[in-house]
């Protein structure tokens, strides 16, 4: 007989936690379908805005990098997750990429971050779990 593998207490609690892409729809009032376009429009820089909805047709993957921070960034359960989103998309993607570092063809991740502190102290207080009432207390 195989015993049940159980799950850590932090890991059980974050699996029910919500995302950050379930906080940022509840937020914004945007669906989750929406999610992914929705931030992405906020977060790239405002020439990476304009070249990209010029060069869409001509390269479809020109903003696969920042879709994908976008992505990963929705699964976080703390802001410290999307950091790390960050500074790997800025290791992987924006050092040594000339078109990214000379012209500044990319998204921010300041504004990221900022958008993600608002988000998560926004939806903070709908997320708490109430706290247990004392025996004898009535509602």
């Amino acid at each position: 007989m195989q015993r049940p593998q159980h799950q850590k207490l932090s890991e059980r609690l974050e699996s029910e936690a919500p995302t950050f892409a379930d906080r940022y729809c509840a937020y914004y009032q945007c669906s989750p379908q929406e999610y992914e376009q929705h931030l992405l429009s906020r977060i790239l820089m405002k020439r990476t805005k304009v070249l990209a909805w010029l060069l869409r047709t001509a390269s479809p993957q020109l903003l696969h990098a920042e879709r994908n921070v976008v992505r990963q960034s929705g699964y976080a359960y703390r802001q410290s997750d999307i950091q790390g989103v960050i500074e790997f998309y800025r290791h992987k993607f924006v050092s040594g990429d000339w078109y990214r570092e000379t012209f500044g063809f990319r998204m921010s991740g300041k504004k990221l971050m900022l958008i993600a502190r608002e988000v998560f102290e926004g939806t903070q207080q709908q997320t708490t779990v109430p706290e247990k009432r004392a025996s004898g207390q009535r509602s």
